[in-house]
C-alpha cells in the first residue's frame, strides 16, 4: 500500500471534516461551497481556494459515485 503524502493526508482530513456538512434529503448532496469556504479560510489552507474546491470536489463525486453504487446493489438485491 503506498504511503500517503502530507498533502494527502491534509485533503483526507478536510473532505473528512466537510463530508459531514452535506445536504440530506432524498439522497445525498455534494459538500456545499460555503463549507468549504469556512474551512479553507477558519481552518487553515495550503493553496488556492480554487485547487481546494476542485480536489474536494473530485472526491466528493467519487466518494457520491460509491454510494449510489452501494444503493443500487442493495435495491438489487431487495427485488431477488
Amino acid at each position: 500500500m503506498p504511503e500517503l503524502t502530507e498533502v494527502s493526508v491534509w485533503f483526507l482530513n478536510a473532505f473528512s471534516m466537510l463530508t459531514g456538512s452535506r445536504r440530506v434529503g432524498m439522497s445525498l448532496g455534494g459538500i456545499p461551497i460555503s463549507e468549504m469556504l469556512v474551512y479553507w479560510s477558519e481552518i487553515g489552507n495550503i493553496g488556492p481556494f480554487d485547487e481546494f474546491v476542485s480536489v474536494i470536489n473530485a472526491m466528493d463525486a467519487k466518494y457520491l459515485q460509491h454510494v449510489a453504487q452501494k444503493q443500487d446493489e442493495q435495491r438489487k438485491q431487495r427485488k431477488a
